[in-house]
């Protein structure tokens, strides 16, 4: 029994060990932010693991309202928010522990036809660079698979102006679905508590003295 609990017990840290380097797949909606009426807050850096730079959270209908309009009220897949890039310079979105980006809808804010190049980095190594075009009728679904980056930086640029009440590289992301590491220490406590279990079983099963 002892020999057959030790086993078990070696099979189980074998798992756990592996949960160390388990992954989970999110789809950010960026809703979860509570926003004033025009207000717009930069994406703080921790939220959902990650760091964030020059991506702001948005509520659209609280900002932009008909007849200005713009893409920002097309660009919501997931109401009320959305996330865009602030004066329409370069953002990114990154963390000392790789994970993918998998796939995000993006919208243009002013100008059809607006080209975002995504760069995504292993380390300090360019190892993905493709551009997309998007429009700002309506949100356009872009799968990138970039496996194991660090850094996805995102650069903006060209397209013709299709609202008149504003022009510039601005564009709005929702529901961007990315896979990211388990915390690790979830996966060290949960060893502990097998180990601990196991062993104190082994403790109790002593062999009997013979009669």
């Amino acid at each position: 029994m002892k020999t057959y609990l030790t086993t078990t017990y070696i099979w189980l840290c074998l798992a756990f060990a592996g949960m160390v380097h388990a992954q989970g797949t999110l789809t950010l909606m960026f809703d979860d932010f509570s926003l004033q009426y025009g207000e717009t807050d930069p994406i703080p850096n921790g939220y959902a693991g990650l760091q964030w730079a020059n991506f702001y959270d948005m509520n659209p209908e609280n900002t932009y309202q008909p007849p200005s309009g713009s893409g920002f009220l097309n660009a919501v897949v997931s109401p009320p928010n959305v996330i865009w890039n602030a004066s329409g310079n370069p953002a990114q979105v990154s963390s000392s522990t790789p994970f993918d980006l998998d796939s995000a809808y993006m919208t243009a804010a002013w100008m059809d036809g607006l080209q975002i190049e995504a760069q995504g980095f292993i380390g300090s190594t360019m190892t993905y660079d493709n551009i997309y075009t998007i429009n700002t009728a309506s949100p356009t679904l872009v799968t990138f698979d970039y496996i194991g980056v660090n850094q996805v930086t995102f650069i903006a640029s060209g397209g013709t102006q299709h609202y008149p009440q504003g022009s510039g590289s601005e564009f709005a992301i929702d529901n961007m679905t990315v896979t990211v590491p388990e915390p690790k220490g979830i996966s060290l406590l949960l060893l502990g508590i097998v180990g601990i279990g196991v062993m104190s079983t082994l403790s109790h099963r002593k062999a009997k003295p013979v009669a």
